[in-house]
């Protein structure tokens, strides 16, 4: 079920952050396919201010792209807010959690209660956590007129405090019932894995403050509560908040959300005046303080506490401030969690039922799958979650998933076990560290399902793809099937890409060689037995590997399909990404990949002749941009006459004068020509 999940704007909050995670992967878990609607506020008109926003916001900012990777891009309106629904057409949206439903926190509010689908049909509206922040009522007589109208459209209703309930009641004319916040939802190993993946360092002290609002009163309660219990404090938290433009980007920055996570598990004991600063606490077994925060809203803490009985940990002044930190009984509190996890679970399982959702299920004779997924991880711990999960989503279910793992010396050999024991369909593959072409070679040789793909372990497949590729595949008698995907650039753009009109599906290979299409396999669906048919074998070199594999398979012309469907999402944010460091090293192995290729394609050589010299221009063109050679290493490197590369304009006038013995001369006009370039791009 594909599944809209409305919630707070993903910016700095910890804790927002965190509940939304949370509620995707839980969903993720259950098989549907979520994603967050990232509604923001509009952004602000100093645009020195947005920028200094964009500074401080850089730990937050990678932690959302790197683990709440199914969400919208920033929609900063209400018309593209409901642009992004109506493309991504889901079957339900939940609502929640946190403080979604408080005028004062959510830009647009009405759209929180689902205005945009009152005269829509078929969507499942459910409200999971919401919460209005405070028990008092603060929405005007119309606002509650028009929102008693639209929660009775809703297929179910719940809020996160017990004052939430009463509000409902008395207010909107709504049954409301008290679920958890997503947090806890997920398992103290659950967060803990994000710190572990992030290899982030320990704590620096033995008490951790978390404290929004700093006053001298629980700066003086912080300070007792150490002194008392001989603790060392420390805080993960930006040194101040943003108050104009002129402010250190330093002292703004917010550490780390794995660093945060990590404060809680190091600390022996917690103060915080938070409610996720409460429920880490409880989660990861610290005694711990809650100072009153009443100008955040009390009743968020106070109904938690009154979930688990602990409400002693709530104090207003330090002369409240017992000698000891209260220790609760942790089997009570775990008792408490567990019927607490399981009441959202079965929540979120009723209203959601999928027991009539389609499912592909094809039929298939004697034993084997019919695709082979072929997952190549090498020190891939984090970001190859993402991976699986994706794969494991699938609405098509006649597969098998092979994880060969090339070698990792991290945590990755550990995930693949793990999920391997969740799912029968998943093979681990151990091997020595032999690179991707080798890797990719295992996988071709362990494959048993009719078609197969190779899915890279730092990128993401949507619910749907195998099922429609399949189809499509098998309606056809396709060999090959090409697929659109986009690309996550690491600016946090993206663009969508595939086969142009100007390259024919059976002209596949001539494109590729152009750039004009991508000869990665992640985007393809092939028949399998033609690796054997053809005796294709990945080569062993660490680029160009997968251009090699089409250009062993395509001069056969084979039947090749094309479906304009965006089913992949390639990550390019990975920093240590070969064809992204250029070094002397990797250059001099991209050449070695041209060298196979070339070889490859040395029986049609005519037929190739184009698109292999213009294949060509690209490398030599890589040589001159890097700037890292000499002139006589330069003149070495892909001897070929200037006048045979199709190179156009200013690269035929800087590639000849390079080749004329001015090589630096040629680069720094070059890059002078790139800078210019730039600079009237912006005018």
């Amino acid at each position: 079920m594909k599944i809209g999940i409305l919630t707070q704007p993903l910016h700095n909050n910890y804790g927002g952050l965190l509940q939304a995670y949370a509620m995707q992967t839980v969903l993720r878990r259950m098989g549907h396919q979520p994603l967050i609607i990232d509604r923001q506020y509009p952004p602000h008109r100093n645009h020195r201010r947005t920028a200094l926003e964009a500074q401080v916001a850089v730990h937050t900012r990678a932690f959302t792209a790197q683990n709440i990777w199914q969400r919208t891009p920033r929609l900063y309106s209400r018309a593209a807010m409901i642009a992004a629904i109506e493309q991504f057409a889901p079957d339900a949206i939940i609502v929640g959690s946190d403080q979604t439903w408080r005028p004062c926190y959510s830009p647009d509010l009405d759209a929180y209660f689902l205005d945009f689908l009152e005269q829509k049909t078929g969507i499942k509206r459910i409200a999971y956590a919401a919460s209005f922040g405070v028990d008092n009522w603060e929405l005007t007589e119309a606002q509650s007129a028009r929102y008693t109208r639209l929660l009775k459209l809703f297929d179910a209703v719940s809020v996160r405090e017990d004052s939430g309930v009463k509000l409902c009641s008395q207010y909107l004319d709504c049954t409301a019932q008290q679920m958890p916040d997503p947090v806890l939802l997920l398992s103290p190993d659950d967060l803990l894995f994000l710190t572990a993946r992030a290899e982030t360092p320990p704590s620096k002290g033995t008490m951790m403050t978390y404290i929004l609002d700093q006053t001298e009163k629980t700066q003086h309660l912080v300070a007792e509560v150490a002194r008392r219990n001989a603790l060392l404090p420390f805080s993960v938290m930006a040194k101040k908040y943003i108050q104009s433009p002129d402010d250190a980007p330093a002292d703004c920055t917010f550490p780390p959300v794995e660093q945060w996570l990590r404060g809680f598990s190091d600390a022996e004991a917690v103060v915080t005046d938070s409610f996720h600063g409460c429920l880490l606490s409880i989660m990861f077994h610290k005694p711990f303080i809650c100072t009153g925060n009443a100008g955040r809203g009390m009743t968020r803490m106070m109904s938690l506490l009154r979930t688990f009985g602990l409400q002693n940990h709530l104090i207003a002044t330090t002369e409240q401030l017992p000698e000891q930190l209260p220790k609760p009984d942790w089997q009570t509190v775990d008792a408490i969690t567990t019927e607490q996890r399981r009441h959202g679970l079965t929540f979120l399982s009723e209203n959601l039922n999928t027991a009539n959702r389609p499912q592909y299920f094809p039929k298939t004779s004697g034993k084997h799958p019919a695709v082979s997924i072929i997952v190549a991880a090498y020190n891939a711990e984090k970001y190859i979650i993402r991976c699986l999960d994706s794969l494991l989503a699938q609405t098509f279910v006649d597969f098998e998933l092979l994880l060969i793992n090339d070698g990792s010396t991290d945590h990755t050999s550990a995930i693949c076990r793990e999920y391997a024991r969740r799912d029968a369909r998943i093979r681990i593959i151990q091997q020595e560290h032999g690179g991707i072409g080798l890797a990719r070679r295992r996988g071709i040789e362990e494959a048993c399902g009719t078609y197969s793909i190779h899915v890279d372990s730092d990128d993401w497949v949507e619910p749907d793809a195998l099922c429609s590729m399949y189809d499509q595949c098998v309606n056809n008698g396709l060999d090959l099937l090409v697929v659109d995907f986009e690309q996550i650039q690491p600016d946090g753009n993206w663009r969508r890409e595939g086969i142009p009109d100007i390259v024919p599906p059976d002209d596949l290979l001539s494109g590729i060689l152009n750039n004009y299409c991508i000869g990665s396999l992640w985007n393809k669906l092939v028949r399998h037995s033609l690796y054997r048919k053809f005796n294709i074998v990945p080569p062993n070199v660490s680029y160009c590997e997968d251009v090699a594999v089409m250009a062993q398979l395509l001069p056969h012309r084979i039947k090749v399909g094309y479906l304009p469907c965006l089913f992949i999402h390639y990550d390019c944010t990975i920093a240590d990404s070969l064809t992204r460091n250029k070094t002397a090293d990797t250059i001099n192995r991209q050449l070695d990949g041209l060298a196979r290729i070339e070889a490859i394609l040395a029986p049609y050589a005519e037929r190739y002749a184009a698109p292999l010299n213009r294949f060509r221009l690209q490398f030599k063109m890589e040589i001159f941009r890097s700037g890292l050679f000499s002139q006589q290493e330069y003149d070495r490197l892909l001897p070929y006459e200037i006048d045979s590369l199709p190179a156009v304009g200013f690269q035929r006038f800087f590639l000849k004068l390079a080749a004329a013995g001015h090589l630096h001369l040629s680069h720094h006009l070059w890059k002078a020509a790139i800078w210019l370039q730039k600079k009237t791009n912006r005018r």
